[in-house]
């Protein structure tokens, strides 16, 4: 198996914090690629509805602290910094998510961070 190393800089600008969004696969098919069986459990639709509920779950202190503490799992006291950044620059959980995920490296590690942050939010 042969991996693929990229390597990338990041710079910190004054301004507002630009997030792009891409074509994503229904939430049922992301799920199903991620525990390998088919998505119609009633665990999973709660999870789906959670899901959807993001894009209107405002960001607390709370849910910013969990949101930063599960970041810091992954990149460590980088994450107050990164965080704070972002959190001028969104106003809603999913937004975050999709800004901070960009920080991973990994792909597996942004969608274990999406994982570990919504359980422990649920």
């Amino acid at each position: 198996m042969s991996q693929e190393i990229t390597v990338s800089t990041s710079r910190f600008v004054e301004g507002r914090f630009v997030v792009s969004r891409s074509a994503l696969p229904p939430t049922p098919q992301i799920l199903e690629l991620i525990w390998g069986k088919s998505t119609t459990t009633a665990k999973t639709s709660q999870l789906i509805a959670r899901m959807i509920d993001q894009e209107t779950t405002r960001m607390t202190d709370q849910t910013k602290a969990i949101v930063e503490q599960e970041l810091m799992e992954f990149i460590g006291p980088m994450a107050m910094i990164v965080c704070e950044e972002v959190w001028n620059a969104v106003n809603s959980l999913d937004t975050a998510l999709d800004a901070l995920s960009q920080e991973l490296p990994d792909p597996s590690q942004v969608v274990r961070f999406r994982q570990n942050v919504l359980k422990r939010l649920a």
